[in-house]
């Protein structure tokens, strides 16, 4: 099945989805996130088009001392964290906290 690794030729198969998914939401709820130093503003400009997980050029411009603009076509910023994985596979609180997140690393 996806998702799954057996534990040898015997035994119960682990979901690997589960666990990162756990570890993330613990880090997260027990505020144990630390986030990267921020260089000190350079007076550059950047515009970034989207706000999904793949805007991480966005951090990374952030934390090299550019002042970054965002541009989302959408109503909340996220990208497919939060419009295109459905509710049973991520749920919605662990999308919005992640999009919370990465928005204020930005």
């Amino acid at each position: 099945m996806r998702g799954e690794v057996l534990l040898g030729k015997k035994g119960t198969p682990v979901a690997i989805g589960n666990l990162e998914r756990f570890a993330a939401d613990y880090e997260r709820d027990n505020n144990l996130v630390e986030l990267p130093a921020v260089k000190p503003k350079n007076g550059k400009k950047v515009a970034i088009v989207g706000s999904g997980p793949s805007d991480s050029p966005c951090g990374r411009a952030h934390q090299g001392g550019f002042d970054v603009t965002v541009f989302e076509a959408l109503h909340e910023a996220g990208g497919v964290l939060v419009y295109g994985i459905p509710n049973s596979v991520s749920p919605r609180r662990s999308s919005e906290k992640r999009s919370t997140t990465s928005k204020s690393s930005a």
